[in-house]
């Protein structure tokens, strides 16, 4: 069965651009293997990392948007744990995420009215 997916690539910051090129076409080697797709890919940069990993207190980030089947992502998965250029990656299943950020923007909009509110009912405006 083939899923959608989205992964989350960190890659070592003094990576040259040709580096950073050969993982993603590694990745792309595997995800065309196991017959997937690649819905984009798209290059964050350099970001400050939110605490030191291995030293490092920047990454290079990467968002892939795929489809592939487990087994594929098994692979994927293998791959970039040994190569030593990727300092961290995390893959989750789209349909996932996209819930949770729903969740998230729903909580966000509650906040948000509840916080109108309270500052009506502190200036007096609500009360006659």
């Amino acid at each position: 069965m083939v899923r959608a997916y989205e992964m989350v690539i960190v890659l070592h910051p003094e990576l040259e651009e040709a580096d950073r090129g050969k993982i993603i076409d590694e990745v792309k080697g595997i995800i065309g293997k196991f017959k997937g797709t690649i819905g984009g890919i798209d290059e964050w940069g350099k970001k400050t990392l939110a605490y030191p990993i291995n030293k490092l207190k920047e990454g290079y980030y990467i968002l892939m948007e795929y489809t592939l089947s487990p087994e594929g992502l098994k692979e994927v998965d293998r791959k970039l744990k040994i190569n030593e250029k990727v300092i961290r990656f995390q893959a989750l299943r789209a349909a996932q995420s996209k819930k949770k950020k729903q969740i998230c923007d729903d909580t966000e909009t509650e906040k948000i009215e509840e916080t109108e509110t309270s500052d009506v009912n502190q200036t007096g405006e609500g009360d006659d």
